[in-house]
């Protein structure tokens, strides 16, 4: 079982949203702690059918429990601001700057001392497996990346 694939390379030029919602499911039940948490902040781009753009903000003092994602498959992401590790229920932490997560394992991430922001692109229906080994064709040693080109990468390959 893979849980990770880390990247060596640096993302720069992100544009840091200014409007960030609380995350909410309204459809789930009022005694279910992912239906409101206004301390995981989300700022929603849809980007492809196949990809998601989401910037997260995982506020100080504040844990994210065990969960697996309902929707993504898995999850590339980049931490902007803060150091904490994603864990992996049966793997431990992976301390990451650039990384693709299988996020259909169960994960969380543990309070820090200061605010997590996170850019996350999301692959809905691909398996970790087949964004893995597309990524590293195509960001695999690359030491910089804007994240314009990025996007246009992501967009013209998947």
């Amino acid at each position: 079982m893979m849980y990770f694939r880390l990247f060596d390379c640096e993302i720069t030029d992100i544009p840091i949203p200014e409007d960030w919602q609380p995350f909410s499911r309204p459809q789930l039940p009022h005694d279910n702690p992912w239906r409101h948490m206004p301390n995981w902040l989300n700022h929603k781009i849809f980007f492809t059918d196949e990809i998601r753009i989401n910037f997260y903000t995982q506020k100080a003092d504040f844990e994210l429990p065990f969960h697996t994602d309902d929707g993504p498959k898995c999850a590339l992401n980049y931490l902007i601001q803060g150091n904490e590790p994603i864990v992996f229920e049966d793997y431990g932490p992976v301390h990451y700057k650039f990384g693709l997560m299988n996020v259909s394992e169960r994960h969380m991430v543990p309070a820090g001392k200061v605010d997590r922001v996170l850019l996350r692109y999301s692959f809905m229906t691909l398996d970790f497996y087949t964004v893995r080994d597309r990524l590293i064709k195509l960001i695999g040693l690359k030491k910089s990346i804007t994240y314009d080109r990025l996007n246009k990468i992501l967009e013209d390959n998947f």
